[in-house]
């Protein structure tokens, strides 16, 4: 086997039922070969999945493909997925997966695979490059009329400030519906002008670079509300200068006693026990009160 590149030239050129055929001529050492992270992709990895999870040998060579598969199991087949995959891993399913965009009825359960991984990677892992193209699927995605409410509330659960900045520059887009998708996402009020647009990005990223620190999650999603706030900044860490972890409102470095009796004097409470650093005081994320 010469071409390192057959099957997914195939898929690509012949379809699915084509590549598995060619898939089942493979000796087993030729189907490693040509089903490396490197020749191959994760839209390919799923139209082989029937095929593929036979083949013990084949998952064997590859933890990127092994683990692509037991993802494909889990959303398929309902099997358990025992442990969390590599970061590497979920990194190649969504980098080389994410951006397909199929056709009808097997795009949409090709995307509840994606939102999987998406999440299981925004939950445990937060590389900028990745959680920037999931970004740009959600704009895809909406473009078509497709499902995105899972993968939006995987991505802002990261509070990652580069990717609300990225999200935020959609603003300045040409395209409406981009526009108007992501005054939904950020809380933003809609403008129909150029101008106010920028301003308003203008705003929003120098807001964001002053609190980026101070960022948490809210909980609120789309299945929940139709206006949802996913990110919101803790005034009180912003007072104190104390970053937070975005999840659970603690502060990244302890506080100190001069820090914890600054924070008592703001709440004006010196008597208040040690139970929690931080309360429900805080701006959302366009920098507007509600």
């Amino acid at each position: 086997m010469t071409n390192k590149y057959y099957l997914l030239k195939v898929w690509r050129s012949r379809g699915r039922d084509a590549a598995i055929r060619e898939l089942k001529k493979l000796t087993d050492a030729d189907a490693l070969a040509v089903l490396s992270p490197k020749t191959a992709s994760f839209p390919l990895i799923y139209a082989l999945y029937p095929e593929l999870k036979t083949r013990n040998y084949i998952l064997s060579g590859s933890k990127a493909i092994f683990d692509a598969v037991c993802v494909i199991a889990v959303k398929l087949e309902g099997k358990d997925m025992r442990g969390i995959p590599d970061e590497e891993s979920l990194k190649w399913i969504l980098m080389t997966g994410s951006e397909y965009l199929g056709s009808s009825p097997e795009q949409d359960e090709y995307d509840e695979i994606i939102d999987y991984a998406a999440a299981l990677y925004c939950d445990n892992f937060a590389e900028t490059e990745v959680l920037t193209q999931l970004a740009d699927v959600i704009y895809k995605r909406n473009r078509r009329g497709l499902f995105i409410h899972d993968l939006s509330s995987a991505l802002f659960r990261t509070a990652d400030p580069d990717t609300l900045r990225h999200i935020a520059r959609q603003l300045l887009s040409q395209n409406e519906f981009d526009v108007k998708l992501t005054c939904e996402l950020m809380g933003f009020e809609y403008h129909k002008t150029a101008n106010a647009r920028k301003a308003l990005y203008d705003e929003y990223t120098s807001w964001l670079k002053e609190h980026k620190d101070y960022l948490y999650i809210t909980g609120q999603y789309f299945n929940e509300t139709s206006e949802p706030i996913h990110v919101r900044h803790d005034r009180e860490a912003k007072a104190l200068g104390k970053k937070i972890f975005p999840k659970d409102r603690t502060p990244v470095v302890p506080l100190t006693e001069n820090e914890y009796a600054q924070l008592l004097a703001m709440r004006g409470d010196p008597g208040r026990p040690h139970i929690t650093y931080y309360i429900d005081n805080d701006l959302p994320a366009n920098g507007k009160e509600d």
